[in-house]
């Protein structure tokens, strides 16, 4: 992900390591322990997320790597196609 007009680049490779396996390893290593404090963290979209996902794997075990997958499966057209209809959209209401 790329901010500041391209100067920072944000890569997360710990995306696709599972919460557990981390914490296992932290435990492990004995790194200290911090507590999210922000006061918005149980009401944020990530946790809705990551709620509705546990929630999806119950039914479907394997979601959280489909969903990893479908990222790599993008078709540029598809995009091409959405960001035309934004820009007429946009045109319209600019007109």
């Amino acid at each position: 992900q790329e901010l500041f007009d391209g100067r920072m680049t944000i890569i997360r490779p710990l995306s696709y390591v599972e919460e557990e396996v981390l914490r296992k390893f932290a435990r492990e290593s004995s790194f200290p322990s911090q507590m999210c404090r922000c006061p918005n963290s149980q009401n944020s979209k990530r946790h809705m997320i990551k709620e509705f996902v546990k929630k999806v794997e119950k039914d479907c075990p394997y979601v959280r790597a489909n969903i990893f997958r479908s990222l790599s499966r993008i078709k540029q057209d598809y995009l091409r196609i959405q960001h035309e209809a934004v820009l007429e959209e946009m045109a319209g209401v600019i007109e």
